[in-house]
Protein backbone atom coordinates (compact mmCIF):
# COMPACT_ATOMS: atom_id res chain seq x y z
CA UNK A 1 0.00 0.00 0.00
CA UNK A 2 1.23 3.82 -1.13
CA UNK A 3 0.38 6.59 1.27
CA UNK A 4 0.86 10.42 0.62
CA UNK A 5 -0.52 13.37 2.16
CA UNK A 6 -0.44 17.00 0.55
CA UNK A 7 -1.07 19.98 2.28
CA UNK A 8 -4.32 21.91 1.08
CA UNK A 9 -4.24 24.81 3.62
CA UNK A 10 -3.28 25.28 6.85
CA UNK A 11 -6.43 22.87 8.14
CA UNK A 12 -6.90 20.68 5.50
CA UNK A 13 -4.88 17.99 3.59
CA UNK A 14 -5.60 15.86 0.87
CA UNK A 15 -4.78 12.01 1.26
CA UNK A 16 -3.94 9.47 -1.36
CA UNK A 17 -4.16 5.33 -1.10
CA UNK A 18 -2.74 2.89 -3.78
CA UNK A 19 -3.98 -0.22 -2.46
CA UNK A 20 -1.94 -3.32 -4.08
CA UNK A 21 -3.70 -5.98 -6.73
CA UNK A 22 -3.16 -8.73 -4.31
CA UNK A 23 -5.03 -7.05 -1.14
CA UNK A 24 -8.17 -5.98 -3.38
CA UNK A 25 -8.13 -9.82 -4.54
CA UNK A 26 -8.30 -10.55 -1.23
CA UNK A 27 -11.08 -8.47 -0.41
CA UNK A 28 -13.00 -9.00 -3.30
CA UNK A 29 -12.52 -13.04 -2.35
CA UNK A 30 -13.59 -12.72 1.39
CA UNK A 31 -16.72 -10.67 -0.07
CA UNK A 32 -17.69 -13.61 -2.63
CA UNK A 33 -17.22 -15.96 0.43
CA UNK A 34 -19.69 -13.84 3.01
CA UNK A 35 -22.05 -13.82 0.36
CA UNK A 36 -22.33 -17.55 -0.70
CA UNK A 37 -22.97 -17.92 3.10
CA UNK A 38 -25.96 -16.38 2.49
CA UNK A 39 -27.14 -15.92 -1.13
CA UNK A 40 -30.71 -17.24 -2.10
CA UNK A 41 -30.43 -18.70 -5.79
CA UNK A 42 -33.11 -21.14 -7.17
CA UNK A 43 -31.88 -24.58 -7.29
CA UNK A 44 -29.42 -24.64 -4.44
CA UNK A 45 -29.55 -24.79 -1.16
CA UNK A 46 -28.08 -21.95 1.53
CA UNK A 47 -24.32 -21.90 1.43
CA UNK A 48 -23.72 -24.55 -1.75
CA UNK A 49 -24.42 -21.55 -4.55
CA UNK A 50 -20.91 -22.11 -6.60
CA UNK A 51 -18.56 -19.82 -6.29
CA UNK A 52 -18.32 -18.84 -9.67
CA UNK A 53 -21.70 -18.26 -10.21
CA UNK A 54 -22.14 -15.82 -7.03
CA UNK A 55 -19.25 -13.57 -8.75
CA UNK A 56 -21.37 -13.46 -11.87
CA UNK A 57 -24.59 -12.76 -10.24
CA UNK A 58 -22.95 -9.91 -7.32
CA UNK A 59 -19.68 -8.99 -9.28
CA UNK A 60 -20.97 -5.45 -9.69
CA UNK A 61 -22.77 -5.00 -5.80
CA UNK A 62 -19.57 -6.86 -4.68
CA UNK A 63 -17.18 -4.26 -6.18
CA UNK A 64 -19.42 -0.96 -4.69
CA UNK A 65 -19.20 -2.68 -1.11
CA UNK A 66 -15.58 -3.47 -1.46
CA UNK A 67 -14.76 -0.62 -2.31
CA UNK A 68 -16.50 0.96 0.86
CA UNK A 69 -14.46 -1.43 2.66
CA UNK A 70 -11.56 -0.77 1.50
CA UNK A 71 -11.56 2.89 2.07
CA UNK A 72 -12.89 2.49 5.36
CA UNK A 73 -10.54 0.30 7.11
CA UNK A 74 -7.62 1.79 5.33
CA UNK A 75 -8.62 5.75 5.32
CA UNK A 76 -9.22 5.30 9.55
CA UNK A 77 -5.87 2.98 10.16
CA UNK A 78 -3.97 6.03 8.20
CA UNK A 79 -5.60 8.63 10.14
CA UNK A 80 -4.95 6.48 13.61
CA UNK A 81 -1.01 6.01 12.52
CA UNK A 82 -0.60 9.61 11.76
CA UNK A 83 -2.24 10.95 14.83
CA UNK A 84 -4.55 13.31 12.75
CA UNK A 85 -6.91 14.98 14.56
CA UNK A 86 -10.37 14.93 12.10
CA UNK A 87 -12.85 17.81 12.67
CA UNK A 88 -15.52 15.78 10.80
CA UNK A 89 -16.43 12.70 8.34
CA UNK A 90 -13.38 12.69 5.36
CA UNK A 91 -14.93 13.40 2.26
CA UNK A 92 -14.34 11.19 -0.18
CA UNK A 93 -13.22 12.30 -3.64
CA UNK A 94 -15.13 10.80 -6.87
CA UNK A 95 -13.26 7.40 -7.36
CA UNK A 96 -13.37 4.43 -9.51
CA UNK A 97 -15.14 1.08 -8.40
CA UNK A 98 -12.42 -1.68 -7.68
CA UNK A 99 -11.49 -4.12 -9.76
CA UNK A 100 -10.07 -7.71 -8.88
CA UNK A 101 -6.46 -8.38 -9.44
CA UNK A 102 -6.07 -4.51 -10.29
CA UNK A 103 -4.53 -1.88 -7.86
CA UNK A 104 -7.18 0.48 -6.47
CA UNK A 105 -6.44 4.12 -5.84
CA UNK A 106 -8.88 6.66 -4.19
CA UNK A 107 -8.49 10.11 -2.35
CA UNK A 108 -10.23 12.23 0.76
CA UNK A 109 -9.89 15.02 2.12
CA UNK A 110 -9.26 15.87 5.98
CA UNK A 111 -10.44 18.58 7.98
CA UNK A 112 -7.32 18.71 10.55
CA UNK A 113 -7.99 20.32 14.28
CA UNK A 114 -5.51 23.12 14.31
CA UNK A 115 -2.28 22.67 16.47
CA UNK A 116 -2.34 25.77 18.91
CA UNK A 117 0.24 26.45 21.64
CA UNK A 118 -1.52 29.53 22.98
CA UNK A 119 0.59 32.21 24.38
CA UNK A 120 0.36 35.79 26.16
CA UNK A 121 -3.25 34.91 27.75
CA UNK A 122 -2.77 36.59 30.83
CA UNK A 123 -1.80 40.52 31.52
CA UNK A 124 -4.42 41.15 28.16
CA UNK A 125 -5.60 45.46 28.32
CA UNK A 126 -8.71 46.31 27.58
CA UNK A 127 -11.30 48.65 28.05
CA UNK A 128 -15.22 48.07 28.76
CA UNK A 129 -17.95 50.89 29.42
CA UNK A 130 -19.19 51.10 32.67
CA UNK A 131 -22.59 49.34 33.35
CA UNK A 132 -24.85 52.06 35.24
CA UNK A 133 -28.73 51.45 36.53
CA UNK A 134 -29.32 54.88 35.87
CA UNK A 135 -33.15 56.16 36.20
CA UNK A 136 -34.00 56.17 32.99
CA UNK A 137 -33.45 53.12 32.76
CA UNK A 138 -36.06 52.10 35.37
CA UNK A 139 -38.47 54.44 33.93
CA UNK A 140 -38.04 52.17 30.94
CA UNK A 141 -38.71 49.16 32.27
CA UNK A 142 -41.78 50.67 34.11
CA UNK A 143 -42.84 52.17 30.99
CA UNK A 144 -42.18 48.06 29.14
CA UNK A 145 -44.12 46.46 32.04
CA UNK A 146 -47.30 49.00 32.01
CA UNK A 147 -46.71 48.11 27.72
CA UNK A 148 -47.43 44.62 28.98
CA UNK A 149 -50.36 44.60 30.88
CA UNK A 150 -51.94 47.27 28.44
CA UNK A 151 -55.18 46.64 27.21
CA UNK A 152 -55.28 46.44 23.01
CA UNK A 153 -58.15 46.95 20.93
CA UNK A 154 -57.56 45.27 17.20
CA UNK A 155 -58.41 48.10 14.83
CA UNK A 156 -60.52 46.17 12.13
CA UNK A 157 -60.51 49.28 9.20
CA UNK A 158 -58.21 47.67 7.27
CA UNK A 159 -57.53 51.34 5.80
CA UNK A 160 -56.11 52.33 8.98
CA UNK A 161 -52.63 54.11 9.23
CA UNK A 162 -50.27 53.57 11.81
CA UNK A 163 -49.55 56.57 14.28
CA UNK A 164 -47.95 56.81 17.31
CA UNK A 165 -49.85 56.06 20.18
CA UNK A 166 -50.40 52.31 18.54
CA UNK A 167 -49.27 48.83 18.88
CA UNK A 168 -48.15 48.07 15.65
CA UNK A 169 -47.26 44.20 14.47
CA UNK A 170 -44.56 44.04 12.37
CA UNK A 171 -42.36 42.21 10.12
CA UNK A 172 -39.24 42.79 8.83
CA UNK A 173 -36.50 41.46 6.31
CA UNK A 174 -32.92 42.75 6.60
CA UNK A 175 -29.92 42.46 4.08
CA UNK A 176 -26.58 44.58 3.59
CA UNK A 177 -24.94 45.05 0.17
CA UNK A 178 -27.88 42.39 -0.90
CA UNK A 179 -26.88 40.08 1.43
CA UNK A 180 -29.39 38.72 4.06
CA UNK A 181 -29.18 39.41 7.71
CA UNK A 182 -31.48 36.68 9.13
CA UNK A 183 -30.24 37.85 12.49
CA UNK A 184 -31.79 40.99 12.21
CA UNK A 185 -35.16 39.69 10.46
CA UNK A 186 -38.57 39.63 12.81
CA UNK A 187 -41.95 38.59 12.30
CA UNK A 188 -45.11 39.47 13.13
CA UNK A 189 -43.46 41.50 16.19
CA UNK A 190 -45.73 43.95 18.63
CA UNK A 191 -43.89 47.12 18.85
CA UNK A 192 -45.94 50.45 20.86
CA UNK A 193 -45.06 53.38 18.48
CA UNK A 194 -43.53 56.60 19.87
CA UNK A 195 -42.15 55.06 23.18
CA UNK A 196 -38.56 54.45 21.82
CA UNK A 197 -38.91 50.90 21.30
CA UNK A 198 -37.09 51.19 18.22
CA UNK A 199 -34.32 53.39 16.73
CA UNK A 200 -35.98 56.45 15.31
CA UNK A 201 -35.48 55.76 11.38
CA UNK A 202 -37.38 53.02 11.43
CA UNK A 203 -40.13 53.91 13.61
CA UNK A 204 -40.32 57.02 11.01
CA UNK A 205 -41.02 53.65 7.79
CA UNK A 206 -43.38 52.63 9.98
CA UNK A 207 -45.58 56.07 10.62
CA UNK A 208 -48.21 56.04 7.84
CA UNK A 209 -47.94 52.45 6.70
CA UNK A 210 -51.48 50.99 6.07
CA UNK A 211 -52.46 47.53 7.31
CA UNK A 212 -51.04 45.11 5.04
CA UNK A 213 -48.48 47.12 3.19
CA UNK A 214 -45.09 46.60 2.63
CA UNK A 215 -42.65 49.36 2.06
CA UNK A 216 -38.70 49.03 1.16
CA UNK A 217 -36.83 51.79 2.91
CA UNK A 218 -32.71 51.81 3.86
CA UNK A 219 -31.67 52.37 6.73
CA UNK A 220 -28.57 53.52 8.77
CA UNK A 221 -28.24 51.34 11.52
CA UNK A 222 -27.22 53.71 15.19
CA UNK A 223 -23.24 54.03 16.19
CA UNK A 224 -23.99 52.13 19.40
CA UNK A 225 -25.90 49.38 17.57
CA UNK A 226 -25.26 45.89 19.89
CA UNK A 227 -23.71 44.70 16.58
CA UNK A 228 -20.46 46.67 16.31
CA UNK A 229 -19.56 44.49 12.76
CA UNK A 230 -22.63 46.39 11.52
CA UNK A 231 -22.83 50.10 13.60
CA UNK A 232 -23.28 53.03 11.63
CA UNK A 233 -23.79 50.66 8.33
CA UNK A 234 -26.93 51.10 5.56
CA UNK A 235 -29.13 48.26 5.53
CA UNK A 236 -32.17 47.66 3.50
CA UNK A 237 -35.36 46.86 4.94
CA UNK A 238 -38.42 45.41 3.99
CA UNK A 239 -41.15 46.27 5.95
CA UNK A 240 -44.60 44.66 6.51
CA UNK A 241 -47.04 46.24 8.92
CA UNK A 242 -49.28 43.33 10.07
CA UNK A 243 -51.86 44.82 12.28
CA UNK A 244 -52.42 47.84 14.66
CA UNK A 245 -54.04 48.35 17.86
CA UNK A 246 -55.40 50.96 20.48
CA UNK A 247 -53.29 50.68 23.68
CA UNK A 248 -55.05 51.75 27.05
CA UNK A 249 -52.00 51.60 28.75
CA UNK A 250 -52.67 51.68 33.19
CA UNK A 251 -50.97 54.29 35.15
CA UNK A 252 -47.77 53.43 36.81
CA UNK A 253 -48.86 53.88 40.37
CA UNK A 254 -49.43 51.67 43.74
CA UNK A 255 -52.38 49.83 42.21
CA UNK A 256 -50.25 48.86 39.18
CA UNK A 257 -47.51 47.29 41.30
CA UNK A 258 -50.21 45.72 43.40
CA UNK A 259 -51.35 44.04 40.35
CA UNK A 260 -47.56 42.82 39.81
CA UNK A 261 -47.39 41.28 43.75
CA UNK A 262 -45.44 44.50 45.25
CA UNK A 263 -47.43 46.15 47.55
CA UNK A 264 -46.10 49.65 46.61
CA UNK A 265 -45.07 51.27 43.64
CA UNK A 266 -41.34 52.04 45.79
CA UNK A 267 -40.87 48.35 46.32
CA UNK A 268 -41.59 47.25 42.58
CA UNK A 269 -39.32 49.90 41.47
CA UNK A 270 -36.21 48.36 44.32
CA UNK A 271 -36.77 45.03 42.79
CA UNK A 272 -36.78 46.68 38.57
CA UNK A 273 -33.05 48.30 40.23
CA UNK A 274 -32.19 44.60 40.99
CA UNK A 275 -32.90 43.10 38.23
CA UNK A 276 -31.38 45.67 35.80
CA UNK A 277 -28.59 45.32 38.07
CA UNK A 278 -27.95 41.82 37.39
CA UNK A 279 -28.23 42.13 33.73
CA UNK A 280 -25.86 45.30 33.68
CA UNK A 281 -23.30 42.47 35.57
CA UNK A 282 -24.19 40.08 33.00
CA UNK A 283 -23.79 42.48 30.06
CA UNK A 284 -20.20 43.36 31.52
CA UNK A 285 -19.13 39.85 31.46
CA UNK A 286 -20.19 39.61 27.60
CA UNK A 287 -18.55 42.87 27.05
CA UNK A 288 -15.36 41.83 28.71
CA UNK A 289 -15.60 38.77 26.74
CA UNK A 290 -15.50 40.30 23.46
CA UNK A 291 -12.80 42.19 24.18
CA UNK A 292 -10.84 39.98 25.99
CA UNK A 293 -10.91 37.14 23.14
CA UNK A 294 -10.61 39.61 20.21
CA UNK A 295 -7.08 40.96 21.65
CA UNK A 296 -5.95 37.77 22.66
CA UNK A 297 -7.14 36.49 19.21
CA UNK A 298 -4.53 39.04 18.01
CA UNK A 299 -1.63 37.65 19.81
CA UNK A 300 -3.21 34.07 18.87
CA UNK A 301 -3.90 34.12 14.65
CA UNK A 302 -4.38 30.62 13.14
CA UNK A 303 -7.45 28.67 10.66
CA UNK A 304 -9.85 26.90 11.80
CA UNK A 305 -11.21 24.03 9.33
CA UNK A 306 -14.13 24.26 7.45
CA UNK A 307 -16.63 21.46 9.02
CA UNK A 308 -16.22 23.24 12.22
CA UNK A 309 -17.23 26.83 10.95
CA UNK A 310 -20.27 24.62 9.20
CA UNK A 311 -21.09 23.19 12.35
CA UNK A 312 -21.25 26.74 14.14
CA UNK A 313 -23.53 27.79 11.81
CA UNK A 314 -25.67 24.74 12.38
CA UNK A 315 -25.32 25.80 15.62
CA UNK A 316 -26.31 29.64 15.05
CA UNK A 317 -29.11 28.82 13.08
CA UNK A 318 -30.63 26.18 15.83
CA UNK A 319 -30.47 28.72 18.23
CA UNK A 320 -32.62 31.02 15.77
CA UNK A 321 -34.97 28.30 15.16
CA UNK A 322 -35.31 26.01 18.55
CA UNK A 323 -36.76 22.63 18.32
CA UNK A 324 -36.34 20.15 15.37
CA UNK A 325 -38.74 21.61 13.15
CA UNK A 326 -39.39 22.36 9.54
CA UNK A 327 -38.13 26.39 9.37
CA UNK A 328 -34.38 25.24 11.33
CA UNK A 329 -34.07 22.31 8.42
CA UNK A 330 -34.77 25.07 5.72
CA UNK A 331 -32.46 27.89 6.93
CA UNK A 332 -29.38 25.08 7.25
CA UNK A 333 -29.71 24.43 3.76
CA UNK A 334 -30.35 27.96 2.36
CA UNK A 335 -26.57 28.96 1.24
CA UNK A 336 -27.19 32.56 1.34
CA UNK A 337 -27.56 32.79 4.86
CA UNK A 338 -24.62 30.38 5.70
CA UNK A 339 -22.73 32.56 3.68
CA UNK A 340 -23.88 35.38 5.54
CA UNK A 341 -23.03 34.09 9.09
CA UNK A 342 -19.43 32.40 7.90
CA UNK A 343 -17.62 35.21 9.51
CA UNK A 344 -19.67 35.31 12.50
CA UNK A 345 -19.39 31.33 12.94
CA UNK A 346 -15.50 31.58 11.99
CA UNK A 347 -14.85 34.13 15.17
CA UNK A 348 -17.14 31.77 17.86
CA UNK A 349 -15.35 28.87 16.68
CA UNK A 350 -11.72 30.16 17.31
CA UNK A 351 -12.79 31.68 20.64
CA UNK A 352 -13.82 27.80 21.45
CA UNK A 353 -10.52 26.50 20.59
CA UNK A 354 -9.14 29.76 22.52
CA UNK A 355 -10.53 29.28 25.55
CA UNK A 356 -10.16 25.15 25.28
CA UNK A 357 -6.75 25.78 25.16
CA UNK A 358 -6.75 28.08 27.84
CA UNK A 359 -8.48 25.00 30.07
CA UNK A 360 -5.97 23.13 29.05
CA UNK A 361 -2.94 24.83 30.16
CA UNK A 362 -4.50 26.17 33.31
CA UNK A 363 -5.60 22.24 33.78
CA UNK A 364 -8.74 23.36 34.35
CA UNK A 365 -11.27 20.36 35.95
CA UNK A 366 -14.86 20.51 35.49
CA UNK A 367 -16.47 18.11 38.64
CA UNK A 368 -19.74 16.17 39.06
CA UNK A 369 -20.32 18.81 41.61
CA UNK A 370 -20.41 21.63 39.71
CA UNK A 371 -22.28 20.38 37.17
CA UNK A 372 -25.28 19.43 39.29
CA UNK A 373 -24.94 22.92 41.01
CA UNK A 374 -24.93 24.07 37.70
CA UNK A 375 -28.77 22.53 36.71
CA UNK A 376 -29.74 22.93 40.36
CA UNK A 377 -29.55 26.69 39.74
CA UNK A 378 -30.94 27.12 36.34
CA UNK A 379 -33.80 24.89 37.35
CA UNK A 380 -34.15 27.03 40.28
CA UNK A 381 -33.39 24.59 43.40
CA UNK A 382 -30.36 25.37 44.23
CA UNK A 383 -30.49 24.78 48.02
CA UNK A 384 -32.86 21.83 47.34
CA UNK A 385 -31.70 18.06 48.00
CA UNK A 386 -34.87 16.38 47.80
CA UNK A 387 -34.91 12.96 46.36
CA UNK A 388 -37.03 14.54 43.52
CA UNK A 389 -34.61 17.18 42.60
CA UNK A 390 -31.77 14.80 42.86
CA UNK A 391 -33.66 12.81 40.44
CA UNK A 392 -33.95 15.45 38.47
CA UNK A 393 -30.53 16.39 38.15
CA UNK A 394 -29.52 12.84 37.68
CA UNK A 395 -31.29 12.87 34.72
CA UNK A 396 -29.75 16.26 33.57
CA UNK A 397 -26.95 14.65 33.94
CA UNK A 398 -27.20 12.07 31.74
CA UNK A 399 -29.11 13.79 28.80
CA UNK A 400 -26.69 16.97 28.94
CA UNK A 401 -23.89 16.42 31.23
CA UNK A 402 -21.56 16.24 28.41
CA UNK A 403 -22.66 19.58 27.00
CA UNK A 404 -22.90 21.67 30.27
CA UNK A 405 -18.76 20.26 31.07
CA UNK A 406 -17.61 22.01 28.09
CA UNK A 407 -19.88 24.99 28.51
CA UNK A 408 -18.55 25.54 32.61
CA UNK A 409 -14.94 24.79 31.13
CA UNK A 410 -14.99 27.58 28.61
CA UNK A 411 -16.56 29.93 31.55
CA UNK A 412 -13.79 29.14 34.12
CA UNK A 413 -11.25 29.69 30.87
CA UNK A 414 -12.77 32.92 30.40
CA UNK A 415 -12.48 33.66 34.30
CA UNK A 416 -8.85 32.79 33.95
CA UNK A 417 -8.42 35.69 31.41
CA UNK A 418 -10.82 38.15 33.57
CA UNK A 419 -8.91 37.41 36.36
CA UNK A 420 -5.77 38.27 34.73
CA UNK A 421 -6.67 40.92 32.72
CA UNK A 422 -5.95 45.06 32.94
CA UNK A 423 -9.47 46.31 32.64
CA UNK A 424 -10.01 50.09 32.22
CA UNK A 425 -13.86 51.21 32.81
CA UNK A 426 -15.02 53.88 30.57
CA UNK A 427 -17.94 56.32 30.75
CA UNK A 428 -20.04 55.73 27.91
Amino acid sequence: MNVSFEEINSTQKRIKIKIGAEMVETAFNKAFTDLKKKAKVQGFRPGKVPLTMIKKLYGASVASQVGEDLINSNLFEQISDQNLKIVSSPVIEATNLPKMGEEYEFAAILDIMPELEIRDYKGLHVRVTKQKVTPALVEAELARLAKQHAKSTPIEDDSAKAEEGQLATISHKVKLEGEPLPQMDVNQTPVALGKGELYPDLEKAIIGLQKGETKHVDITLPEDFQDKDLAGKTAQFEITLDGLANLDTPEINDEFAKDLNFDTKEKLEASIVASLEQQAEAGRKRQLEVELLSALLEKNQFDVPPAMVDEVIDSMIKEMYPGDNEPAKEAIKNQDMRASMKEEAKKRAKNTLLLWEIGKAEDIQVTDEDIASHIKKTIGKEEDSSPETEKQVKMFLKQVGTKIRENLLLEKSLDVLIENATIDEVDA
